[in-house]
């Protein structure tokens, strides 16, 4: 008798401790749906360039994608962010630099006909369709706004690496007809590479004559005026809208040589790479044909953050 009573002590503690422990982990499931609920729902009402990439989506399709927007015929250039359910919601804004804001939803049953990682968005200006099956190397095509067509090029925005960009233009101030645009990405990846603040740029895209060209391999260069030592070209390393990048070399529909020092804090907002005590207006360029010994030189400018 003594026997099966211990037995059935040691029976009703197991089957207690097995079922506190039962509830002690659905409380934690409970507590991780309802944080990443949280995060989905507490955005709702956020626009999409200031909400904060959900962490639970930084290895997922879903999330928030930045990058720009450019005309492959004009200098009409801007921003572009795109929300695939990061808030539980789908939708996208353009920002140009002009001021213009635009706005686009899903389309009508598009995402349920088609593949998760392929969606199009409308709105009263235009259209696009964005395809992520590749969250690293996501496409952005068929972009249309005003009846024109545009080029556009994005990264995915993390929740500790978020996304940066800055547009501009470049110009042959004798050949004026030599213009085009001229844009800095940072996916966010690498954040400050040089031992300071923000991060490495990740991809400079040029739209010039009806095409997009994009260079993702940048060069270390000497920045002469501060540093002896090897620099890795960034973004927002010395402040919001600041971008350095020396001596880089580029395939732009011909060779390219590019430096680029934007520098808020200075008066001319910008910086001479290799000598700090030298006025400058923007960065410059030195463009070569591929195979007809033609040479453009100018200069680029970028916009200010917007």
């Amino acid at each position: 008798m003594l026997t099966q009573i211990i037995i059935m002590k040691h029976i009703t503690s197991f089957l207690t401790l097995a079922l506190f422990s039962f509830l002690l982990v659905s409380c934690d499931t409970d507590s991780d749906t309802i944080d990443i609920n949280g995060d989905l729902t507490a955005q709702i009402g956020i626009p999409i360039k200031n909400q904060v990439p959900n962490r639970a989506y930084d290895t997922e399709f879903n999330g928030i994608y930045h990058g720009i927007i450019a005309s492959g015929e004009t200098t009409s250039r801007g921003k572009i962010w795109i929300n695939l359910g990061n808030n539980s919601l789908y939708s996208a804004s353009i920002e140009m630099v002009n001021g213009d804001v635009y706005d686009f939803v899903l389309k009508n049953d598009y995402y349920q006909i088609n593949t998760q990682t392929e969606v199009q968005f409308l709105g009263t200006a235009g259209k696009f369709t964005v395809n992520v099956s590749d969250i690293n190397a996501p496409v952005v095509t068929e972009v249309v706004l005003n009846n024109q067509s545009y080029f556009s090029s994005v990264v995915k925005s993390r929740n500790m690496s978020e996304a940066i960009s800055s547009t501009g233009i470049f110009e042959d101030p004798v050949n004026t007809s030599f213009t085009g645009t001229w844009n800095i990405i940072s996916d966010g990846t690498i954040m400050g590479p040089n031992g300071y603040d923000g991060q490495a740029i990740t991809s400079v895209v040029v739209t010039y004559n009806g095409v997009m060209y994009t260079e993702t391999m940048m060069e270390d260069y000497y920045f002469d005026c501060t540093r002896e030592e090897e620099t890795i070209p960034t973004m927002e390393e010395h402040g919001e809208g600041s971008i350095l990048a020396g001596s880089q070399v580029s395939e732009f529909g011909g060779r390219t040589v590019w430096s680029l020092g934007v520098f808020p804090a200075k008066p001319t907002g910008y910086i001479n790479i290799t000598d700090c005590f030298k006025d400058i207006s923007s960065g410059w360029f030195m463009w070569g044909h591929r195979t007809n010994g033609l040479t453009r030189n100018g200069e680029i400018y970028i916009d200010p953050p917007l």
